[in-house]
């Protein structure tokens, strides 16, 4: 018997990438309005976090999937943006490296906050 693979739940992913943009603002805008801007950097995590969430519980099957699909839609925005005004790098070669291991950061936040919103590990 084979199993097919699951399919990605375009809405579930859409509304938590949109919660994702929402939390990373509001945290952005908290953190600054209260003079810490350093932990404005931890906004990003935390919305990818929520967002992954979200498309986990949202999603009929594959939260895993689903939050990290969360994840890549963060990533593509983030790229879409840098293309527009490429940031300079005085070492490509380490600015790469960087991108790569942020990049695989957040998709296995995205992955395993999907996941815990499926609500297989809430429920017991």
């Amino acid at each position: 018997m084979r199993r097919t693979a699951p399919g990605v739940q375009w809405r579930p992913v859409i509304a938590g990438g949109a919660l994702a943009a929402l939390v990373t603002i509001a945290g952005g805008v908290a953190s600054t309005a209260a003079g810490i801007g350093p932990l404005g950097a931890l906004s990003v995590p935390a919305g990818i976090a929520a967002g992954g969430f979200l498309a986990g519980r949202l999603a009929r099957s594959a939260g895993l999937l689903q939050g990290g699909m969360v994840a890549v839609l963060w990533i593509a925005a983030e790229a879409l943006g840098d293309i527009a005004s490429p940031p300079a790098a005085a070492d490509p070669v380490a600015d790469l490296a960087l991108v790569v291991l942020s990049d695989i950061f957040r998709i296995s936040l995205g992955a395993a906050f999907g996941w815990l919103g499926q609500g297989r590990v809430l429920r017991g």
